[in-house]
């Protein structure tokens, strides 16, 4: 059977919001500025057929929290940045029954659940006097992979997402530590 997205018959989805930003003049220093953004999800429910309801919320891929935390300091023409994007932990072993499978005929351990993630970025911008703007900085400072979980499928309906051993779901860095230079120009 293919359960896909096409005419889902319910869908629930319920959460709390947060984003807050604080600037600070500094005396001699500059201007800081704190920001942050969050969505932690109390609820996400989908049913493709009547009566199918199932709880996706936690599971692999649909993490209850993410969010991000910013911070900037601008002085004079320059700007310096450090941000941080958070995912939450995840487990899908309630829906595999456990942390156990069968493979070729043996009960073996599997990895169904991940841990919290912190991306870093870091940045430093430069105005110049004739309209000319560069960034230069790292993503993912830190070099964080994805997750590593197990390849595993028990049922047309029950696949994990995964590359190699790798969680593969949209929450996650796929290109590692990176390098730019961003130069813009203001007429």
């Amino acid at each position: 059977m293919r359960a896909s997205f096409i005419n889902i018959n319910n869908q629930k989805n319920e959460g709390i919001d947060l984003t807050a930003i604080w600037r600070m003049p500094l005396a001699s220093i500059g201007t800081l500025t704190f920001e942050t953004q969050h969505t932690y999800q109390l609820t996400q429910e989908r049913g493709l057929y009547e009566g199918t309801i199932e709880d996706l919320n936690g599971l692999l891929g649909e993490p209850e929290w993410v969010g991000r935390f910013n911070t900037t300091l601008e002085r004079g023409q320059w700007d310096f940045f450090w941000g941080m994007n958070f995912v939450g932990s995840t487990s899908s072993e309630r829906e595999n029954g456990g942390n156990t499978s069968t493979y070729r005929g043996e009960e073996v351990r599997v990895v169904l659940e991940t841990d919290d993630v912190i991306y870093h970025n870091v940045s430093v911008g430069y105005d110049f006097d004739n309209g000319l703007r560069a960034i230069v900085g790292v993503s993912n400072l830190m070099d964080e992979a994805p997750p590593q979980i197990t390849t595993l499928s028990t049922d047309a309906d029950n696949v994990v997402s995964t590359v190699g051993n790798s969680a593969f779901y949209s929450q996650y860095d796929w290109y590692g530590r990176r390098y730019f230079v961003n130069l813009t120009m203001e007429f």
